[in-house]
């Protein structure tokens, strides 16, 4: 039936996402300045997924731990190439681009501190897999990578990945995805936008993709979150298998697409860019990953500069937004990342006033509260008119026009399925 072929794509779907966090059972560590061999494999062969666990020391705080995931470099050589075709810095390959994340895209993701890359990586004579550490002092990784040593189609191309970033200050020109020569295909990006603007200006801006050195853009867009699959802002942060939204706070967000089912190939170049806002006007940092295939092995398009260039903007927004950054990690079921927010702002703003009711918060995420069975708290909240009906029962009215507190009663719930209404005025 359609339902039990419904269930079962979810199913492979979900499988797909997940990051498996069992034999990483391979230990290097990565001097300071150091490029360490993770992973070497002589004759053809296809990487399909490498895991990389970082060992972070107790000592380290969240802030030490983002430092490091953008000073360690992932490189990948492909065929004897003296030049890597992946070069980008460690989290964000991984879709973690400025914060620990927990969520699985079908490529990428991250769980219980286990990054996972598995786009197929083939190659035909031999392949190395390596870390650059730009940080100050040793990094210590558990890996783990599953191939197969079959010798790929002839058709097959050589995986390619690369990090740019544009500053806020470039008003005027747009943010480069990429932009290379060769037959291939791209197979999607992860973007971050920063908006100093203040508002969501910066999500205006239209992709543009070019291919074979066309003068027109063949493929032009409405506006950036149009691109990631979502319109109006966005919603709530979510991750799906081909596209997500992983963070979302005011007025920044991390947004990716992958394009497995619609790949857009090219014979000689291509050419991808987002509009920097309107008319390129807004005042936005962006920052993103591209992830494409190439026939030949190339250098990686990255300009990666020293790991002081890739620490993201100051935003003065930033300080007053960290209950949107723990709600946008609830929502994504992360609970280590709702707490590692937390005592990151308690890290940056010791004496932050209400410092008592987050470190309450942490303490409820280890050790939540127990709730009676059948026992549901209903919350309401407005400044308007509203009811509420539980299986068509009104079991809430409130008219609280200023809006000065939110109504809180206690309801039973049977065994089963209900269905919950608001009637609201407008």
């Amino acid at each position: 039936s359609l339902l039990a072929l419904k269930t079962e794509i979810n199913q492979c779907w979900r499988k797909a996402q997940q990051t498996t966090t069992s034999g990483l059972d391979e230990r290097i560590t990565v001097g300071p300045g150091q490029e360490t061999n993770l992973w070497e494999h002589a004759g053809p062969g296809t990487v399909n997924c490498l895991r990389i666990a970082p060992q972070w020391p107790e000592t380290f705080k969240v802030a030490d731990r983002e430092t490091v995931l953008r000073s360690l470099i992932v490189r990948m050589y492909w065929d004897g190439r003296q030049e890597p075709s992946v070069e980008v810095p460690l989290g964000a390959l991984f879709g973690n681009m400025w914060h620990e994340i927990q969520y699985g895209s079908v490529y990428f993701g991250m769980t219980a501190g286990v990054y996972r890359l598995s786009f197929p990586m083939p190659f035909r004579t031999g392949a190395h897999i390596r870390v650059l550490n730009q940080g100050a002092q040793p990094a210590a990784l558990a890996v783990a990578v599953e191939h197969t040593d079959a010798t790929p189609s002839i058709n097959n191309r050589c995986f390619r990945s690369g990090w740019q970033r544009s500053l806020a200050t470039e008003v005027g020109s747009p943010h480069l995805i990429v932009n290379t020569r060769g037959t291939g295909k791209y197979v999607g990006c992860l973007l971050g936008v920063r908006s100093l603007d203040g508002s969501w200006w910066a999500l205006e801006g239209d992709e543009s993709i070019r291919v074979d050195g066309e003068p027109t853009a063949r493929w032009l867009g409405t506006g950036l979150e149009d691109y990631f699959n979502s319109g109006w802002y966005y919603g709530n942060p979510f991750a799906s298998p081909l596209h997500g939204l992983p963070f979302k706070a005011p007025f920044r967000t991390i947004q990716y697409r992958l394009h497995l089912t619609d790949p857009i190939r090219f014979d000689s170049a291509i050419r991808m860019s987002f509009e920097r806002g309107p008319d390129q006007a807004s005042h936005a940092e962006m920052e993103s990953v591209s992830f494409y295939y190439l026939k030949t092995p190339e250098k990686a398009d990255s300009t990666l500069g020293d790991p002081d260039f890739r620490v993201p903007v100051a935003d003065p927004v930033q300080p007053y937004t960290l209950m949107s950054e723990v709600n946008n990690m609830e929502i994504l079921g992360d609970v280590a990342g709702a707490i590692g927010r937390i005592q990151d702002y308690l890290d940056r703003h010791p004496d932050f006033p209400f410092k008592d009711v987050l470190l309450r918060r942490i303490a409820n995420y280890s050790n939540p509260p127990p709730i009676p069975a059948g026992k549901a708290v209903l919350g309401v909240y407005a400044n308007t008119h509203v009811r509420v009906f539980l299986d068509g029962r009104q079991v809430a009215d409130v008219n609280d026009p200023k809006g000065e507190r939110v109504r809180f009663q206690t309801l039973i719930l049977e065994p089963g399925t209900h269905t919950l209404a608001i009637s609201y005025a407008f």
